[in-house]
């Protein structure tokens, strides 16, 4: 959680949750990739959207075990 969210820390101690630091880093995005990601995103959007109901509940009846 982050420090500044006190109130989620609180939550998460009550569950018996272990503190400890963590830290990250994220490398830095080029526009390039970030027009190429918006894109690919956009194409996904479309391409999902139209997809019948059943086909998404099948993806992720098969997708969602692998997953986390």
């Amino acid at each position: 959680s982050d420090l500044d969210n006190p109130g989620l820390i609180a939550f998460k101690d009550r569950w018996g949750a272990a503190c400890s630091p963590l830290s990250t880093w994220r490398m830095p995005l080029t526009q390039l990739s970030v027009r190429g990601d918006s894109l690919k995103r956009r194409y996904a959007k479309q391409v999902l959207g139209r997809l019948p109901e059943s086909v998404m509940t099948l993806a992720g009846r098969l997708l969602y075990r692998h997953m986390g």
